[in-house]
């Protein structure tokens, strides 16, 4: 919100460019996120994450999340557990914009995983949720 009523102030009653928008926001952020502009505006990227395995080592549960569009954003990887407690991680953007295609993530479980889901509360517009969920086979 600081970023909008910033770059508000600072622009009322002129003309900016897209590009005067992005400073303002990078500048207030003090992060350089030339990676999303370009995703998001000067590209047709899509992005996609999916859940390529799920080990389930009784205590412990390995998740392998894999990177297979073009736009670089976090994952948010919840495990659902057997007793519906939920575990969540985030796999920050860095591990992609690092070149990056797949990351593991952790989780110190103690029970059976019932369900793997990314980006649970639909935050971004993934081009295919289907690659998203994982489920045991039983």
């Amino acid at each position: 919100m600081e970023a909008y009523h910033t770059f508000i102030n600072e622009w009322s009653y002129r003309h900016p460019y897209p590009w005067d928008f992005f400073n303002t926001v990078e500048r207030v952020a003090d992060q350089d996120l030339e990676w999303f502009w370009r995703s998001w505006y000067y590209e047709t990227w899509v992005l996609d994450h999916a859940v390529a395995s799920v080990d389930d080592q009784g205590d412990q549960v390995v998740v392998e999340i894999q990177d297979l569009g073009e736009v670089p954003m976090p994952a948010t990887v919840r495990v659902i557990l057997e007793d519906d407690s939920e575990l969540q991680e985030v796999v920050p953007v860095d591990v992609w914009l690092s070149g990056e295609r797949t990351a593991t993530v952790t989780f110190d479980t103690g029970q059976p995983v019932k369900e793997v889901v990314i980006d649970p509360e639909f935050h971004f517009p993934d081009v295919d949720r289907a690659n998203n969920f994982w489920e045991p086979s039983h």
